[in-house]
């Protein structure tokens, strides 16, 4: 679905994002009618070698803040699904249903939540400057956010 930007469709065999192309090929008949045709392609040429299949997978981007500064994270398929407690093919038939907005409410239910995160920084995100990182683990158990924030005095931000 154009637009959305919090999964992504996987290949069942790898789970690498698919691309759907269409392809139009000479008509079979007389008859001068074209039809194309979809197809799914996977980047690993191996799963290409038979029918490709997909499943909906998690890619939420985050964007979060504190009296430190800002931060941009991702939190993929396995950590999401701990998140949410769904999985993204749930969300999506849900949200397919409902048609009111671009966000599911399981989403927009984040907002204001407090979380302690493990991130992944990787030698791609020094040497490029790319500053989105990955989520590896996610807790939102009050002990541990609270000892987290007195190490690291961490103080309440307005949430806007």
């Amino acid at each position: 679905m154009p637009g959305v930007d919090w999964y992504y469709d996987a290949c069942k065999t790898c789970n690498k994002k698919v691309k759907t192309v269409y392809v139009v090929s000479d008509p079979v008949d007389a008859s001068d009618k074209v039809e194309p045709k979809q197809i799914i392609r996977c980047p690993n040429d191996a799963c290409n070698k038979r029918s490709v299949s997909t499943i909906p997978r998690f890619k939420i981007p985050l964007r979060l803040q504190d009296n430190t500064g800002v931060a941009s994270l991702t939190v993929f398929d396995r950590e999401a699904r701990k998140m949410l407690k769904k999985c993204a093919r749930e969300l999506l038939d849900s949200f397919l249903e409902d048609g009111l907005s671009m966000i599911p409410p399981e989403l927009t239910h984040l907002v204001g939540k407090k979380y302690a995160f493990k991130i992944d920084i990787t030698d791609y995100n020094i040497t490029n400057n790319y500053n989105t990182f990955t989520i590896k683990k996610f807790t939102d158990d009050y002990s541990i956010i609270s000892k987290l924030e007195s190490k690291f005095e961490v103080g309440q931000v307005d949430l806007s």
